[in-house]
């Protein structure tokens, strides 16, 4: 280290002193150092390079930080100027998206209850896990309006165009049941509104 800021001594617990005898990877965890040290060999072969880590403080407690690096030039030399953001906050909304992002899905396969969107202009389109198991194709598989609509044939894929048409073009809600073929050639009835 050649320069600090204060807060930094405050963040990782360890006096002015301490620190001038530290190597930078010391704040690290074991198991985050090799890919922190890959990221420093980016800031000097590339110039700059971003990375989250875990710092370790004098206490041993663990803080989430975004560390951003780029490299500069003191007294002639390259160096690494380092700045680092604790990301506690995002973590902990990270993981209770997580969360209730998992129950809400656990949720939809108990119900048998799926979501979907497209967009008008398009065509493009998502839907839910539990869509594309009502479907039987795979979850992780692209889908647009037209794929969606091919499951239904006959009267029933004429009663879902217009009630889409209609949803596009004038706001008007549906709800409907109606038959559909899956990609295993299953027949099934299920509601859609939208």
């Amino acid at each position: 280290f050649l320069r600090w800021n204060r807060n930094f001594a405050v963040v990782t617990g360890y006096s002015d002193a301490e620190i001038g005898q530290m190597h930078p990877l010391d704040f690290i965890s074991a198991d985050e150092r090799p890919s922190v040290e890959q990221k420093i060999a980016e800031v000097f072969r590339a110039g700059e390079a971003v990375a989250e880590a875990s710092f370790l403080s004098s206490s041993g407690k663990q803080t989430p930080f975004l560390l951003i690096g780029r490299r500069i030039t003191s007294d002639g030399e390259p160096c690494l100027l380092g700045i680092g953001i604790d990301i506690s906050r995002r973590k902990e909304y990270e993981k209770q998206i997580g969360e209730q992002d998992r129950a809400l899905k656990q949720m939809s396969a108990i119900a048998q209850v799926g979501g979907w969107e497209f967009d008008p202009a398009t065509g493009k389109g998502i839907w839910t896990e539990e869509v594309a198991h009502i479907h039987e194709v795979d979850p992780s598989a692209e889908t647009s309006a037209s794929y969606g609509l091919d499951f239904y044939h006959g009267a029933h894929r004429r009663r879902i165009e217009t009630a889409v048409h209609e949803a596009i073009a004038q706001g008007k809600p549906y709800d409907l049941e109606l038959e559909m073929v899956t990609a295993s050639g299953r027949h099934k009835w299920v509601r859609t509104i939208g």
